[in-house]
């Protein structure tokens, strides 16, 4: 029988659990969506501000091999200084491989200690500890966005900023910035500051970000792509790397474009309209006609199309089951996607 994955409830739902009534002992964060782990944690660490009366009592631990789990539970059991709350924020609990002692801490949690961990997994899978923290409401999920979803929070935080954007120009962002929040959001506060309240970011005011934008971004790695150009993909691919993006989010971004492109060949033998082709696969026409434009794949298209898939099913597998550095299941992309 195989693993069963876990089912918590989503990350966005904590803000249910930060009145004084209705805290929680133990607020345990997982999932692929860094941004949101730590926005969470920040939003729970001013929640229980108040609470905290000395500040002796907080503490951050940050877990290694070496950490255990009976460390955390004495250090979570021991009186606060200042008679209020006592908040431990915990990082890189994944850390910990033994972490059975622990379910006993989680079924009769200290009164006063309230404990924020945070696992770097991006899926769980049930364990004993895992269902008991399910069964208590302690444990959340902060699940990656995807698709069109990343389109709605775009448009979503522009909101909030007061400014305005169109879901088609939000996806020309992503696709400039790359799935990143934190670089996202900081964008559209620059883009806040420069337009002013009931302003409206377009087209041109993206692609003037992109020139202007300090290191390179996804956007220059796929132009680099469909310009036939190795040696700049490669360069560029590295430098995103080095600069913290994941290889998985490079694959899949990759895997988007190429899809476009692949079917734009059908598409334009039988619709022949850019801006009819691009609403027919709900794509902005300015990134569409980039993708349908490629000129790497122009000669031999269809045969090209085909390796290009391969090579970038051989990089998921390498990333998923094999030792390898990113950065060398990467180099080994570049090469099979320009191989002659």
């Amino acid at each position: 029988m195989g693993r069963i994955k876990l089912k918590a409830q989503n990350i966005y739902n904590i803000r249910n659990f930060t009145d004084k009534n209705n805290l929680l002992p133990i607020y345990y964060l997982y999932g692929s969506d860094a941004y949101a782990k730590n926005a969470a944690a920040k939003l729970l660490e001013e929640k229980l501000s108040p609470f905290i009366a000395s500040e002796f009592d907080k503490e951050i631990v940050n877990c290694n091999k070496s950490t255990t789990v009976e460390q955390i539970v004495t250090l979570a059991s021991s009186f606060p200084f200042g008679g209020g709350k006592k908040l431990i924020i915990i990082k890189n609990f994944n850390q910990i491989k033994v972490k059975k002692a622990f379910i006993n801490y989680v079924k009769s949690p200290s009164e006063f200690a309230v404990l924020i961990i945070i696992d770097n997994s991006e899926t769980l899978y049930e364990t004993e500890l895992l269902k008991e923290l399910v069964r208590m409401n302690y444990i959340f999920n902060a699940a990656g966005l995807k698709g069109s979803d990343w389109n709605s929070w775009i448009v979503s935080r522009a909101r909030e900023l007061k400014i305005k954007i169109s879901g088609a120009n939000a996806q020309i962002l992503l696709e400039v910035v790359g799935e990143d929040k934190s670089l996202l959001l900081r964008q559209l506060e620059k883009f806040a500051d420069y337009l002013g309240e009931g302003g409206e970011v377009d087209k041109n005011l993206i692609t003037e970000l992109a020139s202007k934008t300090k290191g390179y971004v996804m956007f220059d790695l796929n132009d680099a792509i469909k310009d036939g150009n190795k040696e700049e993909a490669l360069k560029i691919g590295l430098s995103l790397l080095r600069g913290g993006m994941r290889l998985g989010e490079i694959i899949n971004a990759l895997t988007s474009v190429l899809y476009l492109s692949a079917v734009s060949f059908e598409l334009k033998r039988t619709v022949k309209n850019k801006n009819k082709e691009a609403g027919m696969l709900h794509q902005h026409p300015f990134y569409y006609e980039k993708a349908r434009d490629a000129r790497f794949f122009m000669t031999n298209g269809k045969e090209k199309l085909e390796r290009v898939f391969k090579a970038l099913l051989n990089a998921d597998l390498a990333m998923k089951t094999s030792a390898l550095e990113d950065k060398a299941v990467f180099s080994t992309l570049i090469s099979e996607i320009f191989q002659t």
